[in-house]
Parts: C-alpha cells; structure tokens; sequence
C-alpha cells in the first residue's frame, strides 16, 4: 500500500518540524521567525531605552531579551540595613560589603611584634604601636606575649619551669644546657635527659636496667631492690651477681655445679639434667643415677654399691679397696 501525504503549498518545508503559514516561534531569548507564503522571515526585537530610578539598577537576566530594572537586595546586619555595593566597618578591624543580598566580612591583620616588644593600641585604632615590654623581675627575657613567663632567669644558676625561675627542676623533668626544664621520658620518674636510655628512677610497676624502664628483667639480669642487675658473664639465669650464684650457663659446653658454670662434674659428682648433683656422703664416685657408690675415699671399702669401713663377715677386702667373698678350701 502506497501513502500519499498532500502538503500546504505555502509550508515552510525547509523548518524541522515543517512550519505553516501564519506560524510563529522563538530562536533566542531576543529573536523570532515567521512562516509566510512558504518563506521563513526572522526578526530581532528591539528594547525600549529604560531609565532606572536611584533605588535601581539595570540588570540583564538570563532567559530575558531585554534589561530590566529590579531593586538589588539590601543586607542586614547587626540590626541595620545597608544597600547593595554598600562598604561599613563594623570595627576598627573588620571591614564588610554588601553584594546580591550577602553580607562579606575580612579582618584586617596586624604586623607581629618583635621578641621584648608588645603592641600597645589607641582607642578606634586596629593595629596598636610596638612598644617595648618589661619583663618580671625574676626574668631576663620573656614571653612577647606573657611579662611574667620567663625564657631566660637574671639568676644564671636558676632554671625555667613553666615560665618560672625555679632553683632546681621538680620530679618528672630534668634541666637543659641552656638551663630549662623539660619532661622524663613517660617511664621515668626522675631521669637526667628525655630519653628512654636515661631514666635514674622509675615509675611504679617497672624495672631500673641500665638507664632504662622495663616492665620486667631479661635473660642475663637478676632483680634486687626494683632494679635488674646483669649476671656473672658466665651465666644465662641467676640470683646474684657473682660466680657461684648461677642458675644456668651461658656457654652450652658447660654445666652447673653448685651455682658455678664449670667444664666437667668433680669425681664426686654426677650430672643430670646439666648439673652436678653430689654423690652420697661415703662415695668418691658413683653412678649416673647417683644410687651407686662406684668407688670410695681413703678408709673406706666398696661392698657392692656402698662404701662402709670395713667388709661384712664373709667378705675381705682387696689391695683396690673392693670387697669379696671368703672362699673356703677343703684339705683331704
């Protein structure tokens, strides 16, 4: 099926969507077009010459074609109204504007006055003169912002503590080269610099070791009196500071004898465990257990595992001190 579709011979076919006759639309905010007889014919309007008033002023809107005269929107501020463009200084610092309605303030700034010097202001200035500051009479120099706090004392012997001229810093702080007070490290209580490796006394619940705080003693150190003192170099583990008071050896070659680190066990003794234990009293060597007398001291006999002053009946004893049976020969 073929569809026909008759045009108006006076359309505007060149326009999309095709405009008839007698059609009108927009182009801009200021001009419009017009089909006539076929032709499209666009014109420009023309703005009437506007005199605002003194309330007024001349503004271009978007979306408008021509300017209009509108009353800009006052500001308040402070309980007072000020017009648009309108400059105040709410105070000697300050100066504000008004601009489409907002109010914007800026402060102005100050020069900083230098070190020993203090701006001094006259009334309805902003920015006072730099005029020089007397500090206390403890102090040499002084806060620029504070007379009374010190940074350095008249009395060379004295040190700053908080802006203050003390004789001596207080616990919890120790005193600079350049004679001021600064804080411990946390974990001292009394310290001579602000580091951990230089505390003298500790805060409750920890350990003095070496100039340092320590919740507990490490290997090689024993703890007396609230301090961890090191070990003979010999041991690993200890209860004193000397030799014989061992609990373990630093070198694995050797054991422990009576709190001593030493390469062997005396013949008198036994090892179990890494340390030599003592054999019984009568023994001068025993077995691995330390249950068996393998050999004794002058005076004494080896009857099976212990030594006793003499053998028992039935026994007699030989050049080597050890005891064995009586045998008896029959003469026939």
């Amino acid at each position: 099926m073929r569809v026909i579709v008759y045009l108006d011979e006076y359309a505007c076919v060149g326009e999309q969507p095709i405009r008839y006759h007698g059609d009108i639309w927009n182009v801009s905010s200021c001009e419009f077009c017009m089909c006539q007889n076929g032709q499209v014919q666009c014109h420009t309007a023309v703005c009437e010459h506007l005199r605002c008033t003194q309330d007024q002023v001349l503004v271009q809107s978007v979306g408008k074609c021509c300017p209009e005269c509108i009353e800009p929107p006052n500001c308040d501020f402070a309980g007072d109204t000020f017009k648009d463009g309108e400059t105040w200084h709410p105070d000697p610092c300050s100066v504000c504007n008004c601009k489409d309605g907002e109010t914007v303030c800026y402060q102005n700034s100050c020069p900083v006055c230098p070190q020993g010097s203090v701006s001094v202001l006259q009334l309805g200035e902003c920015c006072g003169q730099c005029q020089p500051m007397p500090c206390s009479d403890m102090c040499l120099t002084c806060s620029p912002d504070d007379p009374q706090q010190c940074t350095k004392c008249h009395v060379t012997s004295m040190m700053v503590q908080d802006g203050t001229c003390v004789s001596g810093c207080s616990e919890g702080k120790f005193a600079t080269r350049n004679n001021q007070c600064q804080a411990c490290h946390e974990t001292c209580q009394t310290c001579i610099d602000g580091t951990q490796h230089h505390c003298v006394k500790c805060k409750p619940g920890l350990l003095w070791r070496n100039g340092q705080c320590v919740p507990r003693c490490d290997r090689n150190y024993f703890q007396e009196g609230g301090q961890c003192i090191a070990c003979h170099r010999s041991c690993s583990f200890c209860v004193g500071p000397w030799s014989q008071d061992c609990q373990s050896c630093s070198s694995p070659g050797q054991v422990l004898q009576e709190g001593q680190c030493v390469d062997a066990c005396q013949s008198n003794y036994y090892l179990r465990n890494k340390e030599c234990l003592e054999c019984p009293p009568t023994c001068k060597t025993c077995s691995g257990d330390g249950g068996s007398c393998t050999s004794c001291f002058a005076g004494f006999v080896l009857h099976r595992t212990q030594c006793l002053s003499e053998c028992p009946n039935g026994f007699y004893a030989n050049p080597d001190g050890f005891c064995l049976r009586k045998t008896v020969a029959f003469i026939f």
